[in-house]
């Protein structure tokens, strides 16, 4: 019967009209009391959406670190706050209040009982230390802090685990005979090459000094995540334009694409001052802004190490000024790295022209 149309009432009674089929006993109870039917979809399953939606999402914009909280929370009879915000400037709005006045005495509740959650722990805190304990854990962690505590598990053993170990000799060893056999992957000759990568590579493939190479050297640095929880991407890059500034390189021959948002970070506990380590120096200061928040993008990041100023789409248009018949070489190579920018945290790019 699958190939017929209607329900099982309306097929059952078809095969018993056309005498295909003896009547079931059932069928006559059924039609007194048929079951209820549903409208069919008409392709396309609507998203099911609910009043308090619309300010969640206002609330993720000013508060994307709230993204990293359980949405649904089955476990648990407190809503996230995201969720929260939502109905209390539903609530506020019933009782005649308008719109925006609503949604800041929600988003001032909010960052007030943030705060007195943290001042609550601080407090918990200092009584075990007075009292010659050991701190007891956070009864407010963070989202960030939750997911980085189920991730502390699988990071240690990246260091310890015997088969990821393993692993890593493995690629070493294929690094070793690639370099070696003076290729890179997909088996593409790079001796006498102009193009640069940060690692020694270039002393190997051309021989002698970096200084006896002729050409100009530009540096691409990348840092392809945002958010306070990717504090080290960002940090990394930072870190690398203080490197290569104090190498020599000027600044109009490195180029940043970074999110720039950590430095004035909420969470930021000194606002302006990016550290590399935890005793380090500001690496923030003087790294230009070339390419920050939504013109991070891949079309920017090509048009950039291509020279092509016209097909940017916000920045500061600084772009790598290359020959044409060096750009055929270098896209070459970095085409195959290209397919895991979503993926890397940061990447560098170092070449020479």
């Amino acid at each position: 019967m699958s190939f017929m149309k209607g329900d099982l009432l309306t097929k059952t009674r078809k095969l018993v009209n056309g005498l295909a089929k003896p009547q079931p006993v059932w069928l006559k109870a059924m039609e007194q009391a048929p079951p209820a039917t549903f409208p069919r979809p008409d392709g396309k399953l609507k998203a099911i959406s609910l009043p308090e939606d619309v300010y969640i999402k206002k609330f993720f914009q000013k508060y994307p670190v709230a993204k990293g909280h359980d949405a649904i929370k089955i476990s648990a009879y407190d809503p996230p706050p995201a969720r929260l915000y939502g109905l209390r400037v539903l609530e506020l709005k019933e009782q005649g209040v308008t719109e925006e006045e609503a949604m800041a005495v929600a988003d001032m509740e909010y960052r007030k009982e943030k705060k007195e959650k943290k001042k609550a722990y601080a407090r918990l805190k200092q009584i075990a230390r007075l009292q010659g304990k050991k701190p007891p854990p956070n009864l407010y962690p963070s989202a960030i802090k939750e997911r980085q505590a189920l991730e502390r598990k699988f990071v240690r053993e990246r260091f310890t685990s015997p088969e990821i170990w393993k692993i890593v000799e493995k690629i070493k060893e294929e690094r070793r005979a690639e370099m070696f056999n003076g290729t890179v992957s997909a088996g593409r000759d790079v001796t006498g090459d102009i193009l640069r990568l940060p690692s020694e590579a270039n002393k190997f493939f051309h021989g002698g000094d970096d200084d006896k190479v002729e050409g100009t050297r530009w540096a691409v640095l990348i840092a392809g995540s945002n958010g306070y929880w990717n504090y080290r991407h960002q940090a990394d890059v930072c870190h690398a334009y203080q490197l290569l500034r104090n190498g020599g390189l000027k600044e109009e021959n490195i180029i940043v694409f970074m999110y720039d948002d950590i430095a004035y970070n909420e969470e930021n506990p000194r606002p302006g001052i990016i550290i590399n380590n935890p005793h380090g120096n500001d690496v923030y200061k003087g790294v230009p802004k070339d390419y920050t928040g939504e013109n991070v993008t891949l079309n920017n990041f090509f048009a950039a190490i291509l020279g092509n100023k016209s097909a940017l789409t916000g920045g500061s248009g600084k772009v790598v000024n290359m020959a044409p018949m060096i750009i055929s070489s270098y896209i070459t190579l970095t085409m195959e790295v290209l397919v895991y920018l979503e993926c890397l945290p940061y990447l560098i790019f170092m070449l020479m022209i």
